[in-house]
């Protein structure tokens, strides 16, 4: 900015604990449909499950004094490509998004 001050957008993403159960509900059933739903889950590890987010198209501004850290975020085209994730420090990933003002 104008005074030195180092700003930063910062994009939203939720939990799936943040997701209501009836979108979530509905973002599987998509998955499911969208894949052979035959082939078995990729996710049924619970620490690689507890990883997954959904990004949303909010971006926020925060001065950089702010923000307590960064974290990596991997988007994978599908839950198959899903794969390929590596559960580390503060490492997660995103297949879907999620619009809480149309859910």
């Amino acid at each position: 900015s104008k005074r030195d001050h180092l700003l930063m957008n910062v994009k939203w993403y939720y939990r799936q604990s943040e997701v209501p159960d009836s979108v979530y509900q509905h973002l599987v059933q998509d998955r499911h449909n969208e894949n052979d739903s035959g082939r078995e889950l990729v996710i049924t590890d619970p620490v690689i499950k507890n990883r997954e987010l959904f990004i949303s198209d909010y971006v926020d501004t925060y001065h950089a004094a702010a923000l307590r850290g960064k974290c990596n975020i991997s988007h994978f085209s599908d839950i198959f490509a899903a794969r390929e994730f590596k559960a580390r420090v503060d490492s997660f990933f995103y297949i879907l998004g999620y619009n809480p003002e149309t859910r």
